[in-house]
């Protein structure tokens, strides 16, 4: 059984107020029961209200799928590997693991992935989270890794200064998945921005063509879902 009392260090990439970059991400995706759902959020509530009222510092943001499976994703930034094992203050951990069990209960499936943002291929976290975000996760061919972190950085990274988007990072898989799948996180304003040429399409299309021609050459998959933030299951900091 999944135990989501052991997720208790979670602080949230972009966090409201964040005061420095925190680079290695904890992506926890929850795929509710389908006739638990409205029990989910209303012991989600509960669990951030909880957490507000004992003044804890371990902020989280939940994200709801708008594509693809069904889920639920909290993310967690952290500065080093050694806070993914900060221990639950013994003043609050009987009530947090009984409110953990309940959210539990709800929860039929569940998976974790560590990742590295790569901080010279992104923008550095904004201290506001948008409506909605896309996650695209693409996996390099062997051995072209490293040339795909440099193309986000070279091509990706300036379009998406100049086209003036809030929130874009890409992140690389260090546990729970192969080290050769990398994420891009963006800023999705509306579903509306989806009928427009996008940001990619600012550099023309005989320069859009030529980097489609380089991204493909080094990539073996891609597959991209849309998420929509629920700031009432969150709790944020300063809120």
């Amino acid at each position: 059984m999944h135990d989501l009392a052991s997720d208790i260090r979670v602080l949230v990439a972009p966090v409201a107020g964040q005061s420095h970059q925190d680079n290695i991400l904890r992506l926890d995706f929850y795929r509710v029961k389908p006739k638990d759902v409205t029990e989910f959020e209303t012991a989600s509530r509960e669990y951030a209200a909880f957490l507000r009222e004992a003044g804890s510092p371990h902020f989280f943001s939940v994200w709801r799928s708008e594509s693809g499976e069904r889920e639920y994703l909290k993310i967690g930034a952290y500065s080093n590997y050694t806070e993914l094992g900060d221990p639950i203050g013994e003043e609050i951990a009987a009530d947090q693991n009984r409110l953990a069990a309940a959210l539990d209960s709800r929860i039929e499936n569940t998976r974790r992935l560590v990742v590295r943002v790569i901080s010279e291929a992104s923008l550095p976290f904004d201290t506001e989270l948008p409506a909605m975000i896309t996650i695209t996760w693409m996996r390099s061919k062997l051995g072209k890794g490293g040339e795909f972190q440099t193309l986000a950085k070279s091509d990706l990274l300036p379009l998406m200064k100049k086209a003036g988007m809030k929130l874009f990072f890409v992140a690389q898989t260090v546990f729970g998945g192969p080290s050769s799948d990398y994420a891009i996180f963006t800023t999705l304003a509306s579903w509306a921005v989806l009928d427009g040429p996008g940001p990619l399409m600012s550099m023309g299309e005989e320069a859009y063509q030529r980097y489609c021609t380089k991204r493909n050459a080094l990539m073996v998959s891609r597959e991209e879902n849309v998420y929509r933030f629920c700031e009432d299951l969150s709790y944020l900091a300063g809120v």
